[in-house]
């Protein structure tokens, strides 16, 4: 016969264990930290999500995908690019300050060494080339509009895109209103025609 039903909320269960591990990080998040802030015995957790690692794996993933949801909801908004891009990087910084510059999970997991396990490394990966290709394609749709100038090398402006914002996220942990300062340049450097290719 089948055990009774698990008393706990998965998906709240899981969201707390994404505070814990952005705050903390991977390696600084012990078990018992996941237990005390997820309300699991040791036993539910792992019956329930594996060992740490698995854990951190899907806890990553299920950031990811709100990430790139809410980043892509704001870049397909009303507006023009810039203050599209405006809102949609800001919303960013805005998060990690909410925890406390606590940075991003993303990037706190890249400079722990999150890429020298294949596992992790994997996950992280598809955040790159999500927000790459989601930025790509709104550079293209902005070029088509004039928005961009034609010639506009869309590749490297996404990737340029994506260096700044999380290096400012990184460093934000020290400096939170690291992204208010360079936004400015930052975007119209995007706008300047700097990425046109000759």
């Amino acid at each position: 016969m089948p055990g009774p039903p698990k008393q706990f909320d998965r998906d709240e269960a899981l969201s707390r264990a994404i505070e814990v591990f952005w705050e903390q990080g991977y390696l600084g998040t012990s078990i018992e930290d996941l237990l005390e802030a997820m309300e699991l015995s040791r036993s539910s957790m792992y019956s329930t999500f594996g060992d740490k690692k698995a854990l951190f794996v899907e806890a990553l993933q299920v950031w990811i995908d709100e990430e790139i949801a809410q980043f892509v909801e704001t870049l397909r908004g009303p507006g023009p690019l810039i203050e599209r891009l405006r809102q949609a990087f800001g919303q960013r910084h805005e998060a990690q300050k909410a925890l406390g510059n606590a940075g991003c999970l993303f990037g706190n997991t890249v400079a722990e060494g999150g890429m020298q396990d294949p596992d992790i490394a994997r996950v992280l990966d598809t955040f790159v080339r999500r927000g790459e290709r989601i930025l790509v394609s709104t550079f293209e749709a902005a070029v088509r509009a004039k928005e961009l100038p034609k010639g506009t090398d869309v590749h490297a402006l996404a990737l340029f895109s994506i260096t700044v914002s999380q290096g400012a996220l990184l460093l934000g942990q020290n400096t939170p209103d690291l992204f208010e300062q360079i936004a400015p340049p930052f975007l119209r450097v995007i706008g300047s025609g700097a990425f046109t290719e000759s």
